[in-house]
Formats: structure tokens, C-alpha cells, sequence
């Protein structure tokens, strides 16, 4: 058995007891630099996620608009595409949105992406950048990152189908233009418009009393 150490004086108890108290200080300090860190960490999450959601209720809200439009003035024809569209106020709100905004994006010769100069005489456009103008008038005034969810919708969605090989501009140019090309519509008979009669009703419909 190991004889016991000679005891500590009080100096050498003082000395350990200053060592164990600047160690507890150290450990308080990074304790301290730790929760707030921490802190930091929490609001950057939350900022984060109130971004995401706000983004995503801006997107929504935009592509609502979009499909609104586009519904309200899909058509085949220029004539009803502008239905409802007031062209007073769509034409110079491209000429100041759109035209000068894109014309880097678009070469001087022929090649994608297309533009046509004449946009007014397609009904896909007339929709698409109505469509896309109420967007602009609805998040330019909703302040956050309202203007730069727009801008996403304009490039990926709006002007990215409007220029592309497929799209409404596609065999255009800038020195030829080529109005739209009907896909062509044959009437029904008038016998599809009938209305079904009550047993073919509930025919169609399943029974309320089983499974």
C-alpha cells in the first residue's frame, strides 16, 4: 500500500482553487459566445423560413394571376384574345417592360431566342404578357421580394416560351413576321351539347348506400 503524499499547504490549495476559477471563467465565456451563436443561428433559420414562404405565397399568387389571364383570353384568334384586354394600356407597358428590357437577350439575325416586333398580331402573346403585366402590377406593390418573384415568372415562364423555337414567334424574325396559324377547329354535332337525362345521371353516379 502507497503511503499517503504529504498534505498540501494553504498556498498550493489557493493556487488550485485560482486555477479552478479562471478555468470556470473560460468555460462561462465560451458558454456564453456558444448561446449566442446559437441565437444567431435560430433567427437566420426563421428569417429563412418566413423568405421560403413568402416566396412560395408570391409565386402562387402570381401563377393564379397567370392562369387567370391565360384562361380568360386563350383563343385561336386575335380577336377574342384581346377580349377583354385593353390594349391602350398593354402596348405601352410592353414597349417599356418588355422590349427594352429583353433586347440583349435577343441576336440581331435570324436564331433562338425569337422575338417578333409585331407581337400584337399573336393571340398567344397579347395573353401571355397580359397575363404577365397583371402579375407585375399585383407584386410590384406587395414590397419584400415581390419583384424578384416576378421577374422569375418573367424569364423562366413568360419570355422563355414566347422566344422559344416552339413558341408563338417561332417563325419570325427581324425582317419577316409570320401571323399565327389557326390549329383549325371542327364544330361538334349539335347532339354533344344535350343534356344527359336522369337515368343516365344516375347511372354515372355511384350509390350513396355502399361502399
Amino acid at each position: 500500500m502507497t503511503p499517503p503524499g504529504p498534505e498540501p499547504t494553504v498556498e498550493q490549495l489557493r493556487e488550485d482553487l485560482e486555477l479552478l476559477r479562471g478555468e470556470l471563467t473560460l468555460l462561462a465565456g465560451q458558454l456564453a459566445r456558444l448561446d449566442t451563436r446559437t441565437e444567431t443561428h435560430a433567427r437566420a433559420l426563421d428569417d429563412i423560413e418566413a423568405y421560403v414562404t413568402e416566396t412560395a405565397q408570391m409565386a402562387r399568387a402570381a401563377a393564379d394571376h397567370a392562369t387567370s389571364a391565360a384562361t380568360a383570353t386563350n383563343s385561336t384568334e386575335n380577336t377574342k384574345a384581346t377580349e377583354g384586354v385593353d390594349m391602350r394600356i398593354l402596348v405601352p407597358w410592353v414597349e417599356n417592360n418588355i422590349t427594352t428590357l429583353i433586347a440583349r437577350k435577343v441576336p440581331t439575325t435570324d436564331g433562338a431566342p425569337r422575338w417578333c416586333p409585331q407581337w400584337w398580331d399573336h393571340a398567344e402573346a397579347i395573353a401571355r404578357l397580359e397575363a404577365a403585366r397583371q402579375a407585375w402590377v399585383a407584386l410590384s406593390t406587395a414590397g419584400g421580394t415581390g419583384l424578384v418573384t416576378y421577374f422569375d415568372y418573367l424569364d423562366r415562364v413568360v419570355l422563355a416560351l414566347l422566344t422559344s423555337d416552339t413558341g408563338p414567334f417561332a417563325r419570325c424574325g427581324p425582317r419577316q413576321h409570320t401571323p399565327d396559324r389557326p390549329l383549325g377547329h371542327t364544330p361538334p354535332p349539335p347532339g354533344i351539347y344535350a343534356e344527359p337525362g336522369p337515368a343516365a345521371v344516375c347511372d354515372a353516379l355511384p350509390s350513396s348506400n355502399g361502399p
